[in-house]
């Protein structure tokens, strides 16, 4: 049966009323430390670090004595956000408050974790979203798994501070009830490591500096069970947000970007004249037939195929190019089979149907405005 902490709500509104955790509540925690140690997030309260190292027990924390990401500024709850957590502030907080208000403070199981600078000085790795709470019901102080610097001439704040910052990813693996880690995240933990240097990209050529984030993120995207294409938007975002990476920016492409983007640069359907169909690289019968059956539809316009290049890799510009001369290939060998199958092989012009082009993805070698076309004749790609 739960051990729950039954405390006095009426703190909630009454400044006088305050909320304790005892000597009991800090012993349910110990009795109950070594199993959450073995299955929180796999077990990733045993992992080793070189910089940090996690107290034998778990500890009572005066509240007073958390320091937060506000650097002072005084808002709703003090500003209790970290900066190493998209956003901030979990969307879940507050559900987790009327949780905590309604059926009380659940203490045997997994309690917040933070990092101790000194005796009066600690912070949050993971488990802000309840201090919320304890801040509504005027909590003195409250119970934690306590994180402090290892001994020894290696260790540094550096190292301290990227090592926290992973930290606070794999304890939120995706799963959890309350504030999985995700992509903004993981984009977040690389850009704050970049920044730092801890992840030096800005004297890189940009296959390294790729394939440098790639190694970097790889473990909280396995925690957070990102998938390959997914992990690879990650890479993009942080290359493109890098203050000192010094290469190409490349964006990651969707059907509704794409459509966006035509929008936006004045590609835009004209009736009884022209009209566009998004289609995507990998799937190029698909959209090769479905463009072609909106030609039939629409008689009097000129349908032209746009394709959309997906998330490309380290290797942008050789991905891009590959995927959209396949693509034509793919187009030529589809045209042919239809004209064999039910023209008897005789070549018949296409009336008003084209393969048209692909949004630009790469800053560095196209006009980010223009879409990149394809020549007609020979497929070849310019803008």
């Amino acid at each position: 049966m739960s051990k729950i902490y039954d405390f006095n709500r009426k703190a909630k509104s009454d400044d006088t009323i305050t909320n304790t955790f005892t000597e009991d509540h800090l012993q349910i925690a110990k009795d109950n430390f070594k199993r959450i140690r073995e299955t929180w997030a796999n077990g990733v309260l045993n992992k080793q670090f070189k910089h940090i190292q996690l107290r034998a027990v778990p500890e009572k924390i005066n509240r007073a004595f958390i320091i937060f990401d506000s650097d002072g500024k005084e808002t709703v709850f003090k500003n209790r956000t970290q900066k190493s957590r998209v956003g901030g502030v979990n969307p879940l907080e507050q559900e987790i408050q009327i949780c905590i208000g309604d059926l009380g403070y659940y203490v045997d199981i997994q309690q917040s974790v933070i990092f101790c600078y000194n005796d009066k000085s600690y912070r949050y790795i993971t488990g802000q979203t309840r201090d919320s709470a304890l801040e509504i019901y005027n909590f003195t102080n409250m119970l934690g798994y306590v994180y402090e610097p290892q001994e020894g001439d290696h260790v540094t704040q550096k190292g301290i501070n990227q090592e926290l910052a992973l930290l606070g990813i794999l304890l939120n693996p995706k799963g959890l009830p309350e504030a999985a880690a995700s992509q903004g995240d993981i984009v977040q933990y690389g850009l704050n490591s970049c920044e730092s240097r801890d992840l030096d990209i800005s004297k890189v050529s940009e296959g390294h500096a790729y394939d440098m984030i790639s190694d970097y993120i790889d473990v909280p995207c396995e925690v957070a069970r990102l998938s390959k294409a997914k992990k690879t938007i990650c890479v993009q975002s942080i290359l493109n947000q890098a203050t000192d990476y010094c290469g190409s920016k490349v964006y990651p492409m969707t059907g509704a970007k794409a459509e966006l983007w035509l929008k936006e640069n004045n590609y835009i359907n004209i009736l009884n004249k022209v009209r566009y169909y998004v289609g995507t690289a990998s799937m190029p019968e698909i959209a090769i037939m479905k463009s072609l059956l909106l030609a039939s539809k629409y008689p009097k316009e000129e349908i032209r195929l746009v394709i959309q290049c997906e998330v490309l890799g380290a290797d942008a510009q050789n991905t891009y190019e590959t995927r959209m001369n396949k693509f034509w290939m793919k187009k030529n060998e589809l045209l042919s089979a239809i004209q064999q199958v039910i023209f008897n092989g005789k070549t018949k012009d296409i009336q008003n149907w084209v393969l048209y082009g692909s949004p630009p993805q790469i800053e560095k070698n196209y006009n980010m405005n223009k879409i990149v076309k394809y020549n007609q004749l020979d497929g070849s790609l310019s803008q």
